[in-house]
Formats: structure tokens, sequence, C-alpha cells
């Protein structure tokens, strides 16, 4: 079995080589526009290698399959075709490497299916081309292509026969190769097989797309399907849907902001309540506490009344959080390689104000290319169920009260200021009945208020061994929800308060004539970075969706997307808008106001057509 062996191994080789030299060229093309080090050249290359060795393992199903026949008969022919096959991919291989050069200089982004899609459009595709350096780049195909064929058919070509091997010999290595062909081609037996954020490791995006194995990621973009190519949510005019947004959103002429913060600087901590809906949290719904801690703490803290989730997944309000981009209907950004990394970030913008960024969360980072977005956006720190032990684990993470007595020790090590996002899971269905039991009743319900009251007990016990430590005093802490659930009364996923959400600013960097008051405002995930850049007296005018509700004279309004419409929430309407229907299938109206139903109804479609433009454009 050595020569069949030792030909996969060099051929394995050759490849691996192949790949090292594409992405080198990748770098160093754009090396006047992106500077790197040495040790990011280095990390590049190693976060590109289990998507590289994936890439070899397609290629060798193929040329396996070849090697089974020779290795009953030795056909000339078939050797002939093997070594030809093998040089094609490699041509193609050098190809979408330089089309990868050309894209990422227009679109900062390599293939992609909308990419893909402009090649049926070949007149504009030429006309496209013509600023590209069209003569460089056939130069750098070239200097590949020559010395690659002259070592493939020096040193590795197909010319050995195999048929002289014993069967059974031959059988029991096919039959143990194959498996771990496809055992490669998925990136190992874990959960999830390889995409992407395997290769994601820095927030220059340079470095990220060229560890993203050029064959690989367009194998992968013929299979994806185009996700949009016009915006299904048009209303009427761009132009006019820009009017309304700019009228929403416009700054006021006066800056009024109430400063709540005692310091310049605090830490910042935002604890990210998994579906922990508004309807289970007493001090805000009066009919059931599943959270008699945050509750309690509102005494002290400044509570947000009319605080609404952006979508219905976590990945969506992480994007709004730290992006201050709205969820969107069927679709996540932070899913979306070539478009999470163009939005603006909360934690950049804090990096080059002082501050220390870390993430914490007890379960999966790679789930909703989750670390690569937060790699992506500028998060120094990132721990996950793989940096620390603990004893007791749902199906998304170890339990709050083991990833919060790891963070508050933790977060000692982080320089202050410091800004941290804490995810938590425990009250994510299906509801774990390992919890304490308060709610004593059998039914779903039930168990979710429980596991709501061992999340809201958690996090009263983090915040009470927060107080021994040393950067407490310095401290704001955001208590926030990233979705609800349809739980505690069975809500549809466009109701309204489907999408209310506790929200509460607590700490010793509070000053002390907001504790125990509210904000009535109509507020989302997407406002988050102007209340904090605000607040530490950073400008904020690239979280265009974002709006500063501690500005007196800011009005507020929420809006948020579900799988096929949208609601519009202000002080005079709330509306939800059904896009299949074409109708308005929920309008509170207040006073008999109809024109500012109406109004509202131009304003909702308004801002769902410009946010799916902004998305579209996101690729561009």
């Amino acid at each position: 079995m050595k020569p069949i062996f030792y030909y996969i191994i060099r051929l394995a080789i050759f490849w691996m080589l192949l790949f090292f030299v594409q992405r080198s060229i990748f770098l160093f093309y754009f090396f006047t526009q992106t500077s790197f080090n040495l040790k990011e050249f280095l990390l590049s290359n190693a976060y590109s290698f289990a998507m590289d060795l994936a890439t070899i393992c397609y290629i060798l199903l193929p040329v396996s399959f070849i090697l089974i026949i020779l290795s009953i008969k030795n056909i000339n022919f078939i050797k002939r075709f093997c070594n030809t096959f093998i040089i094609i991919l490699f041509i193609i291989s050098n190809f979408i490497l330089i089309s990868d050069i050309g894209l990422f200089a227009e679109w900062g982004s390599k293939l992609n299916p909308k990419a893909l899609s402009y090649l049926a459009y070949p007149k504009e595709v030429v006309a496209s081309a013509k600023a590209t350096p069209i003569f460089l780049l056939l130069f750098l195909f070239s200097i590949q292509i020559i010395p690659e064929i002259f070592i493939y058919r020096k040193f590795i070509r197909l010319n050995n026969s195999f048929t002289e091997q014993h069967w059974l010999k031959k059988l029991i290595f096919f039959s143990l190769f194959l498996p771990l062909l496809i055992i490669g081609i998925r990136g190992g037996i874990q959960i999830f097989p390889i995409d992407r954020s395997w290769s994601y490791f820095s927030e220059k995006p340079l470095l990220n797309q060229a560890a993203v194995n050029s064959t690989w990621n367009c194998l992968a973009s013929l299979v994806e399907k185009e996700e949009l190519s016009k915006n299904p949510y048009k209303y009427m005019d761009d132009s006019t849907s820009k009017l309304f947004f700019t009228q929403l959103t416009a700054a006021t002429p006066l800056d009024s902001t109430s400063s709540v913060f005692k310091i310049a600087k605090p830490n910042i901590i935002i604890i990210l309540l998994e579906g922990i809906s508004g309807e289970a949290v007493g001090i805000l719904n009066h009919e059931i506490d599943a959270t008699p801690r945050i509750s309690a703490l509102s005494k002290e803290g400044l509570l947000f009344t009319n605080f609404y989730s952006t979508g219905f997944r976590t990945e969506q309000a992480l994007a709004a959080i730290v992006a201050g981009f709205p969820s969107q209907p069927k679709t996540t950004v932070i899913r979306k390689f070539g478009k999470f990394d163009k939005m603006p970030s909360l934690a950049k913008d804090l990096v080059s104000n002082s501050y220390h960024t870390s993430y914490y969360y007890g379960g999966n980072l790679k789930f909703a290319n989750t670390e690569a977005y937060l790699i992506s956006s500028g998060f120094k720190k990132i721990i996950g169920e793989k940096d620390f032990k603990f004893k007791n684990f749902t199906n998304w993470g170890c339990f709050d009260e083991e990833l919060f007595d790891f963070t508050v020790k933790d977060m000692s090590k982080n320089p202050q200021p410091f800004f941290s996002i804490v995810m938590t899971s425990t009250s994510h269905e299906p509801f774990d009945k390992r919890v304490k039991k308060v709610f004593t009743g059998n039914t779903i319900k039930d168990d979710y208020l429980n596991v709501v009251h061992y999340t809201d007990e958690s996090v009263y016990q983090f915040i009470e061994k927060a107080k021994k430590e040393k950067w407490y005093q310095n401290t704001i802490f955001l208590i926030v929800s990233d979705h609800t659930h349809r739980l505690p009364k069975d809500r549809q996923l466009y109701d309204i308060e489907r999408h209310w959400i506790p929200c509460l600013m607590y700490g010793p960097a509070l000053k002390d004539e907001f504790r125990g008051k509210t904000i009535d405002k109509y507020t989302t995930h997407v406002d988050i970075p102007a209340i904090l850049l605000a607040q530490l007296k950073l400008q904020y005018n690239k979280f265009e969706w974002s709006k500063n509700v501690f500005n007196k004279l800011e009005n507020g309004w929420a809006f948020y997307t579900f799988d096929e419409g949208f609601g519009f929430l202000n002080d005079k309407s709330k509306i939800i808008f059904d896009h299949k229907l074409n109708k308005v299938i929920y309008n509170d109206k207040k006073n008999n106001d109809i024109i500012s139903d109406s109004l509202a109804i131009k304003e909702g479609k308004a801002l769902m057509q410009k946010l799916m433009n902004d998305y579209m454009n996101l690729s561009n």
C-alpha cells in the first residue's frame, strides 16, 4: 500500500503548500492598505489550517475513487486523466484566488453568491473589470501556475502501478481512508461542521479573509443561494423612506442629555439575559414576578419601562447592541460573512477610548458565528465553554451561577475601565428541571418561570460577589434580555408583548438622583450604543439607527421585526404590519388619533425599507 499512501501524502502536501502561497499573495497584495506583523501573518496561516485540510479532503475524495479503479486494473488513460484533473483543479483554484483579490479590492470580501450572480451579466462584469489591474492579476496567476505545473509533473504525478498490492490490504486501506475524508470534509466529528467562522481570529478583515480558503469559499458560495437580489419590502421611493428615517433619527439642535454616570469612564457590564420576557418581571408586569431580585434592584437602579427587543434571536440582539443594527426578517446579519464586519462596533469605539473589552458565555461560541463576529467587532477577551471548568450543563451552556462565579473572578484580571458582555443561557428552552422549583405546577409555563427565577437569583448573587471586588465601585451594570419567549402568556411572534423586555441600569457609578427612577421612552437594543457613548461624551453618529434617549429632546420610538412584518411603537401609536397580508393587523388608536396612526404606518414601512436596503448594501 505504500505507493498509494505516498502519492496521497505528496498530493496533500502539494495542495497545502499551494494554499500557503495563495494566502501569502493575497495578504501581501493588500499590505499597503492593511499592514500586519509576522505574528499576524503566522496566525492567519494557523487559523486557515482546518479549512485548508477540509478543502484537500474534498479534492482527495474523487482522486480516491480513481485510485480504487487503478488498484484493480492499471489503465494508463485513467492515470493521465487523474493528472490532468489535478492540474485543472489547481489552475481553477488559482483563478479563484485572483478573482478574490479583484473582488476584495472593490467589495472588501471574497467571492460570494451575490458576486457569482453577476456572471449572468457578462457585459456589465467586463465593464466593472476595467478598473481592475488585469495585467497584474494575470501576472500573479502566471507566476503560480508555471512552477506548480512543473513541480506536480516532476515530483508528484501519478505513474505507479497499484495492482500488485494484495486486495485485502487495499480493501482495508480504502475502507478506513474514505470515512476519514468525510470527517475531514466536515472539519471533524463535532456537532457543527466547518464554516468560515473557524478562520476568524482578528478584528482586521483582511487577516480573516485571507484565512478563509478561497477554493473552499467558492465551493460554498456555489451551493449557497443568494439571499436577496432586490428589497422585498419596498413600499415607497427610497428617497421618501430616507426622509422619514432622517426625521425619526435626526439629532436635535440642542443637546440636553441627562448625565447619569458619576464618573467619566466607568466599567460597563452588560448582563444579557436569555429569553426573559417583560411579562415575567414583577416590577414591570405586576401580575407575575419570577424576578424578585431584579424587581428589588430596580429600587436602586434606573428602570426602562418601554424597552423592546429588536428581534427574537440572541445573535440579532448582539448585532443590535454592538453595532446598533436592527434585526431583519428571516435572517441574521452576523451569520452573513462579508456583511457583519462592515458594521460599526461599540466595542471598537470603546477600545479606542482606553477600554478593555471582553465577552463571557458558558456555551458554544461557534454557534451562529458568534465568535467570528465578536473578534471582528474588537472584543479582546472572548470566553466560552472551553475556557473554564464547570459541573452543570444544559443543551446551551453551563449553569448561569457557574458562569457568573468564573466571570466575577476573571474580571479582576481586566484592566480598568472595561466593557464586558455576560451572556446567560440557563433560561433557554428546554427548561432545565434541576433548578429550584419555586413555581410548583407541572406546566411548561411553570418550568419557564422557574428557570427565569433561577437566572434572576444568579444575577443577584453575581452582583453581591462583585461588591467585594475592587472594580465594583467604578461600575455600571446594564441588565437586559436578548429577546423574549412566547411564555408566560403564550404570545405570538408578532405580538408587541412578545418583544417587551426588562432593561435596568444599576451600579455604584449611577448618580444617586436616578436611583429608583424610570425612563419611559420607547427604546430598543439598537439604542444602547448611543446611550452609552453619549454618557461617555463620545460621538455616536456612525450608529445611525441608535437614539440617545437620555437627551430630553429626543423622541422615543421602538421598531422590531418578525418573519413577515414589523412593529412600530411610539407615544401616540402602536401598530403591527403584516407584509404578506399587506395590512395592519394591530393598531392601538390612542385618543382616536387617526392621523398619527396613518403616519406611524408610513414611518414603520419606511424603517423596514431602509433597514433592508442597508442590509443588502453591506455586501456592496
